[in-house]
């Protein structure tokens, strides 16, 4: 539908029976359905084209999927927007495109969805690659709603009675890290999934970064005041029985970050 280039990462999600939407999400904010990908066993080409004519997609292109080898061997091969990247998401990006089956749209769209996964995002229009990392405290989920599925808890604590806190692999997370962090997910995500693996297991009704001058501004005076990343989720409903029945007792947060050495 669009340009792969123009996006800062990608994220694939059903849209209905048989088709996946790829949405590009730009870099100054907002999303747009980048591609669209048809399951061969429900639509024939044919078919696909009726779809996106009765639902007003008018496409780059259209192709139909093809099982054929990779297409892309060399730097020399690859489109011109991926000649851009550093060598090394070249790499990763080629890496990607060699392993996916299917149109040249679609190996297109799983190589930028695969580099997302490898650790590369745009900041300030470069491609930099952070170090991908789950985090787990030791928090568990604070509320339960079991009529409307909902969780709530800490997801990224910063201090508890007074205390900075550190997560269990050892690491720290600043006032201004954390910010960027849960306002690029409420911006971009909103999504939860089951052990970091991608899919609908709930999404995002509540956030809210709480720090010293959020409370004060809310007429809190307590120093020692909880803080860091509070949000609330709303699950699917397999999912909220396996947190319900204690197999996922506490928020557990994947991205990219640098690991930077602090003194004591």
């Amino acid at each position: 539908m669009h340009d792969p280039t123009k996006y800062s990462s990608f994220r694939r999600k059903p849209l209905t029976v048989g088709i996946d939407a790829v949405y590009g999400i730009l870099e100054g904010g907002g999303t747009e359905i980048q591609a669209l990908r048809f399951n061969k066993d429900k639509f024939t080409p044919e078919q696909a084209r009726d779809w996106l004519k009765e639902h007003n997609f008018k496409p780059l292109s259209f192709e139909p999927a093809v099982e054929k080898e990779a297409r892309f061997q060399h730097d020399a091969d690859l489109p011109a927007g991926v000649q851009l990247l550093p060598k090394e998401a070249r790499a990763d990006w080629l890496r990607e495109a060699n392993m996916a089956q299917g149109s040249f749209s679609v190996v297109q769209a799983a190589a930028w969805i695969g580099l997302r996964k490898a650790g590369w995002a745009r900041r300030n229009g470069a491609w930099v690659r952070g170090t991908g990392v789950g985090k787990r405290f030791d928090l568990a989920v604070k509320r339960q709603d079991d009529e409307k599925r909902q969780v709530f808890g800490w997801a990224i604590p910063l201090q508890k009675d007074g205390s900075p806190v550190t997560d269990l692999q050892g690491d720290m997370v600043d006032l201004p890290t954390l910010e960027f962090a849960a306002y690029d997910f409420v911006l971009h995500s909103r999504e939860a999934g089951e052990m970091h693996e991608e899919g609908d297991k709930g999404r995002l009704i509540e956030s809210f970064v709480a720090s010293a001058e959020k409370y004060s501004a809310l007429g809190v005076q307590n120093p020692d005041a909880d803080k860091g990343w509070w949000v609330g989720f709303v699950l699917t409903e397999d999912t909220y029985k396996r947190v319900k029945s204690g197999a996922l007792p506490m928020f557990s947060i994947q991205g990219v970050g640098e690991r930077v050495a602090v003194s004591e």
